[in-house]
């Protein structure tokens, strides 16, 4: 190794992931990607996978802000909503769906009830609570979040013929995926494999190019 041009690196690899910290994303890839080149070059195999690291972390801040972003429209539009007396119940799907994504759940839940209150349709109903099942399990109430979980299958499987596609198997596909979940992280290995197998078979059966991502990352538990 030129020791030289290790050393070269390292400073182009500090830069990078203090671009991403300057939430500078296109500078610190490029930075990142650079030194890991020159790592790769070099045969330094442990700073290549640490340039990778940073690489991956870049993606998470990235996004993280874009949620943010998402959250500030929301908002602007409740104000925009609650300024003209037009309808909320969209908005607060949007916020509790934003919120649930950023890992905020007890916001998550205080829109989830704000929604519940407001939409009556029970497909809509059932994938809320789906979403609150989740919310509690995360906020340590699995046996609460593994009943409403049932209910919300429940609903959307008895109003399933009434519900166009791809909606029905959207919604039926995400809620079996949270059960798998919850199931998995009660310690309920083997029902959660199921699940998560039953939803994977309906996911490409309808072609749902996100949840069949969504579903074959957390199946990769059991691998």
């Amino acid at each position: 190794m030129d020791e030289t041009k290790i050393i070269e690196a390292k400073k182009v690899m500090e830069l990078g992931w203090q671009a991403r910290e300057a939430l500078e994303f296109e500078k610190a890839e490029q930075l990142l990607n650079q030194a890991k080149s020159i790592f790769q070059e070099q045969g330094d195999w442990f700073n290549v996978t640490e340039c990778l690291n940073h690489l991956a972390y870049t993606e998470k801040v990235k996004a993280s802000q874009s949620l943010i972003k998402g959250v500030a429209f929301a908002n602007k539009a409740l104000e925009t909503a609650n300024k003209n007396t037009t309808k909320l119940v969209h908005i607060y799907r949007v916020l509790f769906s934003l919120s649930v994504s950023l890992g905020n759940f007890e916001a998550a839940l205080k829109w989830i009830n704000e929604y519940l209150a407001l939409q009556k349709k029970p497909e809509d109903v059932a994938d809320a609570k789906a979403n609150k099942a989740l919310c509690l399990l995360r906020m340590g109430n699995a046996k609460d979040a593994l009943a409403l979980i049932d209910e919300a299958l429940v609903t959307l499987q008895a109003n399933a013929s009434g519900i166009a596609e791809p909606h029905i198997s959207l919604w039926l596909v995400a809620a079996l995926l949270k059960k798998a979940v919850i199931l998995y992280d009660t310690g309920q290995v083997a029902e959660a494999d199921t699940v998560s197998s039953t939803a994977l078979v309906l996911a490409r059966e309808k072609n749902l190019k996100t949840r069949i991502v969504e579903i074959e990352e957390f199946r990769k538990n059991f691998a």
